[in-house]
């Protein structure tokens, strides 16, 4: 067996995909050479493993695949199979799978695949364009659940539906509060409005607008456009029946990335009272520099802690930024339960390969550990990055909630507050605005079929 896939990475992975394939089946694992045995009751499932030496054809983006049809059959999807041979196939009361769906399948659930390659960004980011999902072309597919879906046919073959057991689709709406108050002095709307507005959109008629929400909001703090964006975003969660997660940063003047004092400024905990009052979720938004540093999120979360009167134990990273050997370890020195920032930063997908939520990895210790990590799918400004247009960013969210909903997974969705208004008014009303009625429809439909 491979120094990548130990026992403990094996039975991790393979426990995520039987959530996906067949939740109420029961199982026992055998690991052998290079194969893994799955036992029920009178059936067999061996499947094959990656050899060592074949990791780095694989890491270079070098390794044989073939395409097998997805899930619903509207795509066709990449399986690591070297000879010609079919995907799997039954002898007697075996099945054979030929095709590798452990090895990849851990590297991105554990993100193994960051520590075995090295490139990062500024930020200390693993990006995209470096990862599998890039060099074998499946970022848009929740590959690690189609390939368990493509296991389930067989499990079908010797045990009826409701042995198997169901998932079903869901949609998860996020909210990073980089900013609560976007002017809270007349040196930073000066900055803003001058800096952002004319020199850097070259906007006359943008700079007046946001003039008279400084005006407004001097006034009347609750009228911060920043604020204002939040409850917006609550409302319109009320409006279509979802529960949204907001999450605080905890950073105070002073300090690098600060933005607004969530401890100090009023209209921060109103907010908060409003977000459970309305039965949803306060969460914590560690700033870039607490990825690595158990200390500094200590400090961050307590501040959030004080506004809250209670400690978040749920949230995302500013920036997405991870760091796989350090990062899981500092959310569990500090009590996250429940983490939501495994998304690429330089585009929208699935980094992780699946669309479920799964214990987070300790791959220096090589443990799961009792973190629950719900990968991030789309994030607006991720999208933006990419130069897409509305109409591009629309059909993007759709066709990744469709992949979803073929697998009965989850989409993580990140919208933050400031993008709602002004420059962003537009692509909010185009976008986000109409693919939630459209997703709570799709939803509604799936629940109406059910039952």
């Amino acid at each position: 067996m491979s120094k990548v896939l130990t026992a403990n990475a094996i039975r991790y992975t393979i426990a995520h995909l039987m959530k996906v394939a067949a939740p109420k089946l029961v199982y026992q694992i055998q690991i052998k050479e290079n194969t893994v045995q799955l036992v029920f009751d009178g059936v067999v499932v061996e499947l094959s493993t990656m050899l060592e030496d074949s990791l780095s054809a694989l890491l270079a983006g070098a390794a044989p695949t073939r395409k097998a049809a997805s899930a619903d059959g509207k795509e066709m999807i990449p399986v690591f199979l070297a000879d010609d041979l079919p995907f799997a196939e039954i002898r007697g009361e075996t099945v054979f799978v030929h095709a590798d769906i452990i090895t990849v399948a851990f590297l991105l659930l554990s993100r193994k695949e960051e520590q075995l390659l090295s490139q990062r960004d500024s930020y200390g980011r693993f990006l995209h364009r470096w990862s599998l999902a890039e060099k074998y072309a499946f970022i848009d597919i929740p590959i690690v659940d189609e390939w368990a879906l493509l296991l389930r046919r067989y499990f079908k073959e010797f045990f009826p539906e409701e042995a198997l057991g169901r998932n079903f689709p869901s949609l998860r709406l996020t909210h990073d509060l980089d900013e609560m108050r976007r002017f809270p002095n007349a040196k930073a709307a000066i900055r803003s409005i001058l800096g952002g507005d004319v020199l850097l959109r070259k906007s006359p008629g943008l700079a007046l607008a946001s003039f008279r929400d400084y005006w407004h909001c001097w006034r009347e703090p609750i009228l911060d456009p920043s604020y204002l964006g939040a409850v917006k975003l609550l409302e319109i969660s009320k409006q279509y029946g979802f529960c949204s997660e907001f999450y605080f940063m905890g950073i105070e003047r002073g300090e690098s990335d600060f933005r607004y004092d969530v401890v100090a400024l009023p209209s921060v905990s109103a907010f908060a009272a409003q977000v459970q009052d309305a039965g949803m979720v306060c969460g914590f938004h560690g700033s870039r520099l607490t990825c690595g540093d158990a200390v500094r999120f200590s400090i961050e979360q307590s501040r959030v802690e004080r506004m809250l009167r209670w400690r978040p134990i749920c949230g995302r990273q500013h920036y997405l930024c991870f760091d796989v050997e350090k990062t899981p370890r500092v959310w569990e020195e500090n009590g996250i339960q429940e983490d939501s920032t495994l998304g690429y930063a330089d585009r929208e997908g699935f980094r992780c390969g699946t669309s479920f939520s799964f214990p987070i990895y300790d791959v220096l210790r090589d443990v799961p550990l009792d973190i629950i990590e719900h990968p991030l799918v789309f994030m607006d400004v991720s999208a933006h990055g990419r130069g897409l247009s509305d109409e591009e960013m629309l059909r993007s969210l759709k066709r990744l909630f469709l992949r979803c909903a073929a697998v009965g997974g989850e989409m993580v969705v990140l919208w933050h507050n400031d993008n709602t208004a002004r420059d962003w008014k537009h692509r909010f009303e185009t976008v986000y605005l109409p693919f939630l009625e459209w997703a709570a429809g799709r939803l509604r439909g799936e629940s109406k079929h059910d039952k």
